[in-house]
């Protein structure tokens, strides 16, 4: 079985090495290949706990599967952005209630 690996891609972001270099820059010693595996774990977790909230089991076989998919990496993009914006609103309000 010959088959062309395939490799994630985001339209624009920050990429596994420059994951690493920011880390490293903030004392966190981190390479490349440290950074991919730290979101690849995160985003396991994040698929096994969504799957079981769901009441779906899912295999160690089809969480690498869908590991692999870019329209589930394309989507966390779209989740993480979303919960950023929701984040900085949250954050926006307590200044302005502070502030009254």
């Amino acid at each position: 079985m010959n088959e062309k690996k395939k490799y994630i891609t985001l339209d624009s972001g920050v990429d596994f090495r420059g994951i690493a270099r920011i880390m490293s820059d903030n004392s966190y010693k981190m390479n490349h290949a440290t950074a991919r595996n730290q979101v690849i774990q995160a985003m396991n977790n994040l698929l096994t706990n969504a799957g079981r909230r769901l009441g779906v089991e899912l295999s160690p076989e089809r969480l690498e599967e869908l590991l692999k998919k870019q329209d589930i990496h394309d989507s966390l993009v779209d989740v993480l952005w979303t919960a950023h914006r929701e984040i900085l609103a949250e954050e926006k309000k307590d200044i302005d209630a502070k502030k009254h």
